[in-house]
């Protein structure tokens, strides 16, 4: 039953989802539709005028006039039929590379949530065909940085603890300290805690932690 469950789960969680921001994919997606179809129109309709006014100045008999005049149509027919077909093109390819730009800032933006949270996030790579690496790589050494800075303060703070604890020569002194000790011994080990923890920071990083926690129960 578990293996059963999990297949779903699995697949849910590894189906590619196109339009990730819509508002930004779709607002760039209409204006490379709108520039090519307006350019392959353009193109089309003086293709299509050179071709009607060479045939205007051919002396043909009736018989083929109106055979050209058929000619002529076919390929009005055929101009609109290449601006919708590059129209198409231009739409879904629009989506495929906003969908490149789109799905790391998308990432970036729940890492970013999770850090401001003061924990840090489950960093995973970038797909192949995704841009932004070179941002990706500034922000994984970052993350990793200010993880050994939270550790190495955590560990500072928790040897302070322990010093002050051991300085109080008298039980009066330790008294009037503890507050201070044990306050101190939470920020470090939330610190530590924090540093030796990777939060899953977006919806399918959480929906494979859950398929996780739901295999292992």
């Amino acid at each position: 039953m578990q293996s059963e469950n999990a297949a779903p789960a699995r697949a849910k969680v590894g189906r590619r989802k196109f339009l990730i921001d819509r508002a930004f994919q779709l607002k760039y997606t209409v204006i490379m539709v709108v520039v090519g179809a307006a350019i392959s129109l353009l193109f089309g309709a003086m293709m299509y005028q050179a071709h009607v006014e060479a045939t205007q100045m051919m002396d043909l008999p009736d018989r083929f006039r109106e055979a050209v005049a058929d000619r002529d149509s076919a390929l009005l027919w055929l101009v609109m039929a290449i601006a919708v077909v590059m129209a198409v093109a231009l739409g879904l390819f629009g989506v495929l590379v906003t969908h490149r730009v789109a799905g790391p800032i998308y990432v970036f933006s729940h890492y970013v949530r999770v850090l401001g949270e003061g924990r840090f996030p489950k960093l995973r790579p970038l797909r192949k065909n995704d841009e932004l690496k070179g941002f990706y790589e500034v922000l994984h050494e970052a993350v990793l940085t200010m993880r050994e800075r939270e550790k190495a303060d955590g560990e500072q703070l928790k040897e302070l603890a322990a010093a002050i604890e051991a300085a109080a020569k008298s039980p009066e002194l330790a008294e009037a300290l503890k507050p201070t000790v044990e306050k101190l011994r939470a920020m470090s080990e939330k610190m530590l805690e924090a540093a030796a923890t990777e939060e899953p920071a977006t919806p399918g990083q959480k929906a494979e932690a859950q398929s996780a926690s739901a295999q292992a129960a």
